[in-house]
Order: structure tokens, then C-alpha cells, then sequence
């Protein structure tokens, strides 16, 4: 997730306008071809056909300029220094920059943090509908149609684009419809309903 912020502006008494930006952009785009050549180095390590001085020089050199290309990414931010990250940015490639992006502000989060938040919403969403479904199972009455019918249109097409066991939220689903035209009772549908909860859940708790 991209972030907007207001860096220091840098100017220049040859061009009228704020550099930072440019910097910004031509120094991220050097990064990301000196990670490119740190992938090609990390394959060719084992390589027989370049001696092993070659390779130190070579990842000696690539260090020393992601190092001068950071900072000056760094500068670019507002950041006094960026030295030293150069190492995040030649073991990690790609994850690297984002990390440092949040570190210069570029960024709010990274990919991985993005996704793992994500997720972590999905799973308590997930959670909250399951507990509501089994509330629901656990009523001696019909609550009314429209009750289950928000509970289902808010949650079914979400869960069933992120559940394995979609169908079975169908199978309740399908029955609810049935039940509130009169084809089933009460009963019956809780019965149904909660055999095809107990394939809906249990299989989520296996995973943990």
C-alpha cells in the first residue's frame, strides 16, 4: 500500500522545481537492477567457471553501490541515512525494498504484512459467521426469514469465493429457502443445517 507523504523538497538552482521526486523514482529504479544482478550472482555462486576472487569482486562492488543508491533513496525520503540497509536489500531482493520503503515512508505496509492482516480478517469473519450459523442451530424456533436471510446474503458469496467447503454453506442455504416456503419445518431444517455445519467447521479445525 502506497503511502502519501511529504518529504523534504529538494532544489536545485540549475532546474525550478522539487528534484526529490525524481531522485525518489531514478534511485528505486537503479535498486530494483542491482537486485536483479544480485539474483544472477546468488545462482552463478556455485559456478566453476568464475573463480572465486571474480565472485568476491563482483559481490563487493554490487554492495558498495546498492549501498551509495540507498542512501541516496534515503536522502530522496527525508532520511539522514540509509546506510547499511544495503544487506536487506541484497538478501531479501523485492521483500527487501518493501521493507524499506516502510521504513522511508513509502509505504504503510509491506506485501507480507498486507496479506497476513488479511487473512487474519478473513479468519475472524469466517469465525464470527460460523458462531452465528451454530446460534442460530442451537434455537428451539424459527427466528424469522429475515434474520438468516441477511445473515446468509451478507456472507455466502464472500465465503463461498474462500471456502474449500462452499457447497455445504449452499446445502444450508438451499434449505433455509425450502423451510421459509413451507417444503420443510423447522426441525428438519435444523437437523439438515447442522450436519452440513458440522462439515463446514470441522475440516477449518483440522487445519489448526
Amino acid at each position: 500500500m502506497e503511502k502519501d507523504n511529504l518529504f523534504p523538497k529538494i532544489m536545485s538552482e540549475q532546474f525550478p522545481y522539487d528534484m526529490g521526486p525524481w531522485i525518489t523514482e531514478k534511485s528505486e529504479k537503479g535498486i530494483k537492477a542491482l537486485i536483479e544482478i544480485a539474483k544472477l550472482l546468488q545462482e552463478i555462486n556455485n559456478s566453476k567457471d568464475i573463480t572465486d576472487d571474480t565472485k568476491h569482486w563482483l559481490q563487493a562492488s554490487l554492495s558498495e553501490a546498492m549501498d551509495k543508491l540507498n542512501v541516496l533513496y534515503a536522502f530522496s525520503c527525508g532520511i539522514n541515512t540509509g546506510s547499511g540497509n544495503e544487506r536487506i536489500l541484497l538478501e531479501k531482493h523485492e521483500k527487501g525494498l518493501e521493507e524499506i520503503q516502510v521504513k522511508y515512508g513509502l509505504l504503510e505496509k509491506t506485501t507480507e504484512q498486507f496479506e497476513k492482516e488479511t487473512e487474519q480478517k478473513e479468519t475472524e469473519n469466517r469465525t464470527a459467521f460460523y458462531k452465528k450459523i451454530n446460534e442460530y442451530l442451537q434455537m428451539e424456533q424459527y427466528p424469522g426469514r429475515t434474520l438468516l436471510q441477511e445473515l446468509f446474503e451478507d456472507n455466502i458469496q464472500y465465503l463461498n469465493e474462500r471456502t474449500i467447503n462452499a457447497m455445504f454453506l449452499k446445502h444450508i442455504d438451499n434449505n433455509l429457502f425450502q423451510m421459509a416456503n413451507g417444503e420443510i419445518d423447522w426441525e428438519t431444517f435444523i437437523e439438515l443445517a447442522t450436519e452440513d455445519y458440522k462439515n463446514l467447521v470441522l475440516p477449518q479445525n483440522k487445519g489448526r
